[in-house]
């Protein structure tokens, strides 16, 4: 064979080889796993983007999925790679993870203030006016935040093909990230409430009303109402007695004046001492505890999983309810989706699912000491004990608190009625009567 010959077989070779290749390895080939370039590292217990059951296969990336995109990720301090905590590295590493996962997206994290004028919400409702250019990829969402968000335009429903089984989650959040038949959130992290007490002072914590109003236990917790609305503390008493915030049923008059009641018994015996009018959440609660202000408070589990490592003496128990019901009422943020570009959408939803992990999750939920939405994770933490055991229980009992617009409303009109009741303007019969009224026409 010549040694021209020998050249030209070489070379057919050479253009063979670099055809098969380029068919494996040219970036976004594999359908379920939108940009994805390599596997993400082994994780047992991550959920992969095919364990969703879709009604229609992944859509397949266009060649253009080798284009680099940034996401810009409009998120508070506390739910960001800058958090100063444990939960802050857990969250950066895990989106070092992602981004080598995934070499065509890089994640973008914007910091905003979780409320007010310069909140999340209001930014959005901003940008979209005077510059939708700005809008980002992506917010961190209170649940209560969402629905407002979605009537203004300014959240795109989550893609059905990519997003985890309902099944995976706790009740009250499955409930939260839906409106009008579709996805508008991805539940990530969760609160409830429960009370706290110190071993020392209290031997055995009340359970129902009864064992409440029968010692002398001085009782913090806010009855204030937070802007206006109802607090978690006043809803549990209500949904204990059978009350729901249901759009399709709204009040039920008796658990409202069994609820008001209870809260006037309570301020007249001293069981609740005055200060709780002025308390707006458990935190406005928790000084005047700590100054031997009370014998038992109200508290948010992350208060509670923050100060027991510090606080050995502090203990836990349900919320008393009117017959010893454990319940309580969850608070909430997720994850929601701003883009309308396809590709960014599948990259907003690969990044958002890759968080939604139960792997990750239970990383960063642990590390930042804030409870997870799916249960799951909370079952991998690796502190498994008696306060992981009760808050697991809670979060299964748990009801989603009042998000909507018409729910907001209607707690509205019971801490109105309970600022009657307790400034002594309105009996707790007539207080219900007003609300039905209101909520009747």
């Amino acid at each position: 064979m010549t040694a021209k010959r020998v050249g030209i077989l070489l070379l057919i070779l050479l253009l063979v080889a670099v055809v098969v290749v380029s068919f494996f390895y040219w970036p976004g080939w594999k359908a379920s796993l939108p940009f994805m370039k390599t596997p993400p590292p082994a994780m047992t217990s991550v959920v992969p983007l095919t364990t969703a059951t879709p009604t229609e296969s992944p859509a397949k990336p266009s060649p253009d999925a080798a284009v680099h995109i940034q996401l810009v990720w409009w998120t508070p301090e506390w739910l960001s790679p800058l958090a100063a905590n444990n939960g802050g590295q857990m969250l950066a590493d895990s989106i070092a993870r992602f981004e080598k996962a995934y070499p065509n997206i890089t994640v973008k994290p914007v910091l905003k203030s979780a409320y007010g004028s310069t909140g999340i919400l209001n930014y959005l409702q901003a940008s979209q006016k005077v510059a939708p250019g700005a809008l980002p990829d992506m917010v961190s969402l209170d649940f209560r935040g969402v629905g407002e968000a979605v009537k203004g335009g300014l959240l795109q429903p989550l893609l059905p093909k990519m997003l985890p089984p309902e099944n995976g989650y706790y009740p009250f959040a499955r409930s939260a990230w839906k409106i009008g038949g579709a996805h508008y959130v991805l539940p990530y992290t969760a609160d409830v409430e429960h009370i706290a007490y110190l071993a020392g002072k209290v031997s055995s914590p009340p359970r129902d009303w009864s064992d409440l109003l029968n010692e002398k236990w001085r009782y913090l917790l806010p009855a204030g109402g937070y802007q206006g609305e109802a607090n978690a503390a006043f809803l549990i008493q209500y949904i204990g007695g059978g009350g729901n915030w249901d759009d399709s049923k709204m009040v039920v008059a008796q658990p409202l004046q069994r609820a008001l009641d209870f809260y006037s018994h309570a301020l007249g015996k001293g069981t609740f001492p005055p200060a709780v009018l002025s308390f707006a959440t458990p935190d406005d609660a928790w000084q005047p505890f700590l100054l031997g202000g009370g014998d038992i408070v109200e508290i948010r589990a992350t208060r509670f999983l923050r100060q027991r490592t510090t606080m050995p003496d502090l203990r836990f128990a349900p919320v008393p309810t009117a017959n010893g019901t454990v319940l309580t009422i969850a608070s909430g943020w997720g994850l929601s989706m701003v883009a309308t570009v396809p590709k960014r959408q599948e990259a907003s939803m690969a990044f958002m699912h890759w968080l939604a992990s139960d792997a990750e999750m239970s990383r960063w939920s642990f590390a930042a000491q804030r409870l997870p939405t799916r249960p799951a994770a909370l079952e991998s933490w690796p502190q498994r004990d008696d306060y992981v055991a009760f808050l697991s229980q809670l979060l299964q009992l748990a009801t989603l608190e009042p998000v909507t617009p018409t729910q907001r409303a209607l707690a509205r009109s019971f801490q109105q009625a309970l600022n009657n009741v307790l400034a002594g303007k309105e009996t707790p019969a007539s207080a219900t009567d007003a609300v039905l009224k209101q909520w009747q026409q």
